[in-house]
């Protein structure tokens, strides 16, 4: 009976210590994280690597400096872009967002965000790389280079619409974008510029492909400096909030095709149109 009992209670454990630790995401867990810059650098300096690395292990996560120091982690919540870290000892209403700037070099960057500001704190943000990744960085330029901040950080490659079975689409690859303005007539490709983390413009590029009433646009008067479209981005929410203005045309110094789109008659509003994530 004994024996029985210590079965039991030695199941439980195992069981209550699987429950605590599996919330760990794989792409997280056993990796060593090297710390490259501070979200306020503009450089990263890869030949002074730094003392300071990170590991998260079972249900902690550990800073190593000159000395160790261990964090209890409370949960792990996986976001569109990332995940959201919170700790059972932290500092009070404060996390870690992680963004996946680069999945392929497997570079993160770790986002300080205070609950009770609701804001980013810069100057705890900074930027990883998984430790075996280390040596992928341009050693010929590790003076001078710079992370690219690709917009696919935010999580917004993708292909976006009003409604996923409905008309009209924005396919985001980076900085590229494909826009079907109107089915069957009007196919773009355009570029986005970023304003800050939320806020994105969008340029024209060219034509991609036109039907009959695109064809007759005057696409030779239409400016690529003037904007078409703004993007604002909430990532809690994973939701893209667009605004359609038009090809701003330099002869007529007016926007033609205003009130046009697809996602303006999908959504039966002129602006503040919202566009949800859509499986290709």
């Amino acid at each position: 009976m004994k024996n029985r009992n210590l079965f039991i209670y030695l199941f439980i454990y195992l069981f209550i210590t699987s429950c605590e630790t599996s919330n760990i995401p794989e792409a997280l867990s056993n990796t060593t994280w090297q710390f490259i810059k501070d979200k306020n650098n503009e450089k990263i300096r890869p030949c002074e690597k730094s003392l300071l690395s990170f590991r998260i292990k079972n249900d902690s996560l550990y800073f190593y400096r000159m000395s160790d120091e261990i964090e209890k982690i409370k949960s792990v919540t996986e976001t569109k872009s990332g995940y959201i870290i919170s700790f059972e000892n932290f500092i009070a209403n404060a996390e870690y967002r992680l963004r996946w700037i680069d999945k392929g070099k497997r570079i993160i960057l770790w986002e300080y965000y205070n609950l009770d500001d609701n804001e980013v704190n810069s100057d705890f943000s900074f930027y990883t790389i998984d430790y075996k990744n280390y040596n992928s960085l341009p050693k010929e330029e590790c003076i001078n280079s710079e992370i690219e901040d690709p917009i696919s950080h935010m999580g917004l490659n993708d292909q976006w619409k009003v409604r996923c079975e409905g008309l009209g689409k924005i396919q985001i690859k980076d900085k590229e974008v494909f826009i079907e303005v109107n089915s069957n007539q009007i196919y773009i490709d355009a570029t986005l510029g970023k304003v800050n983390d939320s806020i994105y413009n969008i340029y024209l590029n060219k034509p991609n492909d036109l039907g009959a009433g695109g064809m007759r646009l005057d696409w030779g008067s239409f400016s690529k400096d003037s904007l078409i479209g703004k993007i604002n981005y909430n990532i809690e929410s994973d939701i893209m909030n667009f605004n359609w203005l038009g090809f701003y045309n330099t002869e007529t110094h007016q926007r033609d095709w205003v009130e046009n789109s697809d996602f303006q008659l999908q959504s039966e509003q002129l602006k503040d149109i919202k566009l949800i994530r859509c499986d290709e």
